[in-house]
């Protein structure tokens, strides 16, 4: 059943303007390229309206930080927490490690004599991907450690 065929699609001139509250508005079929009898959705009493409520509403909801910051509705809330001593360090934290150095585990066979030529890349988060050549018979451990330090960055190895 084609759209013409519906119930919708029949609706009379007054139909439609009692159903979507619009004074001249057309049936859709009426509609054709922009051309024919009647006022498009922005041209009606609702639609710039709703359209102005729709962004206004939108961006306030984007931009609600700044500003509930520049209203100073924003209420630093004070924490109460006991800290416990320098001398000690707080529980399940490491130390912080210098932006220059790596911490490699190291796999088997990177460890033992390469039997050909090939490539091994490292990924930090800091510096990205790392990548040196090696040939066989040669350690791809000792190439990338060679790589890593002539970039100016320490290895701290272990595996």
């Amino acid at each position: 059943m084609g759209w013409r065929e519906r119930d919708y699609a029949r609706f009379t001139k007054k139909e439609w303007s009692s159903y979507l509250g619009g004074d001249d508005l057309a049936r859709p079929s009426n509609r054709r390229g922009g051309s024919g009898g009647g006022g498009s959705f922005w041209n009606q009493r609702v639609g710039w309206p709703l359209f102005l409520a729709a962004m206004v509403s939108g961006i306030t909801f984007l931009a609600w930080g700044h500003i509930e910051s520049l209203l100073g509705l924003r209420v630093p809330t004070a924490v109460s927490h006991f800290t416990p001593p320098a001398t000690t360090p707080p529980p399940n934290v490491s130390p912080r490690q210098p932006s220059n150095l790596i911490r490699i585990r190291w796999r088997t066979q990177d460890l033992a004599p390469a039997a050909a030529a090939g490539r091994l890349c490292v990924t930090d988060t800091l510096h990205g991907r790392i990548c040196a050549n090696y040939v066989g018979g040669e350690r791809p451990a000792d190439t990338l450690t060679r790589r890593l330090q002539s970039l100016g960055l320490s290895v701290e190895s272990s595996g």
